[in-house]
């Protein structure tokens, strides 16, 4: 999970020298306008080697972060500024990044680069009873029919999304990881991505219970608010059994439980006894014939931190062979409609209720309610798919200013794009591609456009 402040310093490391690099810092002596670094006390070095060079306290306050070098002794290794002075003289485990080119300018190319990026992307709809055709509206990041890569069907009897967490693709303005297709609501409930306390996969979900009841919550994802409605009250989800699960770590008796609602009655489950163990709680509930939603929910009803690894309903009667989920998919035929905004997935037939149908995209890793801006802000994306994409982006906008191809940046930024383009083919070719980028003599996948 890189920070914009790792990303940014593997771009040093990909170009010694020429952008940046990372030195620690042995001291901030008194008066806050010099910093000592003994790897630069070389000796015989001019001061203007690092004199208007950009200084960056990456592991420092806000105030502290960017000031410009004034001048530079390299008897001592000690760097001056005539910005403000430091307040925080602390040096503890701190470094400076000495920088060739503005600070904001990198943090842009980054965030360009992760705008980019792309990865393949499972998402599934529940089949409404006699309909061939599915709006996907919901699915944000599908912007054409270019970015879905295959459609497909599977029996599963899962009406639900993300079951085990491990589909992160929204990042909070305060930097968080929020999971797909769940709201938390509670006053001073909290949640947050778990990669330690886990009982499957690669993460958990904590939830914080501070005063309130934290209430996770997802609704079945289709028409009529989750009952897969399609205009006959008959083919609906009304009048037939569905099932909550829950797999939680509580260390509290009655504290967690899971809750099937809709609308008319609700059903729980039983509590987590409280023992700090991983534990499957279920609840079927008969839906109402007047039922007017279909919402699943996770509660945390004592203050504590609980984890929630699993979180999803089924079609009917939970059994081992959905707690496995091992179900064949095939291939199905599709086309497109597009009108106005929305774009519309046309199946070649209809499907009974009761399965689901996956779509697979390419979509960008996680996509921030705001850019990358502070230093410990953190995303999924690799670190040197996004260090040589922002390379491309730094030396694409430098030959911008210079006349592109007659640039002397233009052959690093082709070296840099060409290997962006190389990592995001191995993350996007399928087993089915035979079309991309053609580098070295092979093809990689889709090329990623530049917009």
């Amino acid at each position: 999970m890189p920070t914009l402040r790792q990303y940014r310093r593997q771009m040093y490391l990909l170009e010694p020298g020429a952008v940046g690099r990372t030195e620690a810092i042995a001291s901030l002596p008194a008066g806050g306008l010099t910093m000592t670094v003994s790897a630069l006390a070389t000796g015989s070095v001019v001061a203007g080697k690092f004199i208007d060079k950009w200084l960056l306290r990456s592991d420092a306050a806000a105030a502290e972060r960017i000031r410009i070098c004034s001048n530079f002794a390299a008897a001592t290794g000690t760097l001056t500024h005539a910005g403000a002075i430091y307040a925080d003289l602390t040096a503890t485990n701190e470094n400076v990044e000495i920088i060739e080119y503005e600070p904001y300018i990198l943090d842009a190319a980054i965030n360009r680069a992760l705008w980019r990026a792309r990865r393949r992307h499972r998402v599934i709809i529940p089949t409404i009873q006699g309909v061939d055709r599915y709006f996907l509206g919901d699915l944000t990041w599908i912007d054409e029919p270019s970015d879905i890569d295959a459609v497909k069907l599977s029996t599963s009897p899962v009406l639900t999304r993300n079951r085990h967490f491990e589909d992160w693709n929204t990042i909070s303005a305060a930097g968080i990881f929020l999971p797909d297709h769940f709201t938390l609501t509670g006053a001073a409930a909290t949640m947050a991505r778990e990669s330690t306390i886990v009982q499957s996969g690669q993460y958990s979900l904590a939830v914080i219970r501070a005063g309130t009841d934290g209430v996770l919550a997802q609704t079945i994802p289709g028409p009529g608010s989750g009952l897969l409605w399609n205009g006959v009250s008959l083919d609906s989800l009304r009048s037939r059994d569905v099932t909550v699960v829950l797999v939680a770590r509580s260390a509290n008796a009655n504290s967690v439980r899971a809750r099937i609602d809709d609308g008319v009655a609700a059903s729980n489950t039983s509590y987590h006894t409280g023992n700090s163990t991983w534990q499957e709680l279920s609840v079927r509930l008969t839906l109402a014939v007047t039922a007017t939603q279909c919402i699943i929910s996770a509660r945390v009803e004592v203050n504590e931190t609980a984890y929630i690894d699993e979180l999803y309903a089924v079609y009917g009667t939970l059994d081992d062979v959905m707690r496995r989920e091992k179900y064949p998919e095939e291939d199905i035929d599709y086309h497109f409609e597009q009108g106005g905004s929305t774009l519309a997935l046309v199946l070649n037939k209809a499907y009974a209720r009761g399965q689901r149908i996956i779509v697979e995209s390419w979509r960008r890793y996680q996509e921030p309610t705001a850019t990358l801006a502070a230093d410990g802000d953190s995303n999924d994306a690799p670190i040197n798919l996004i260090a040589h994409g922002g390379l491309a982006e730094l030396y694409y906008a430098l030959a911008a200013d210079t006349g592109f191809e007659k640039s002397p940046h233009w052959g690093k930024y082709l070296r840099h794009e060409q290997r962006f383009q190389s990592l995001m083919g191995s993350h996007m070719t399928t087993e089915q591609a035979d079309w991309g980028l053609p580098f070295l003599g092979r093809t990689l996948g889709p090329t990623v456009r530049r917009i």
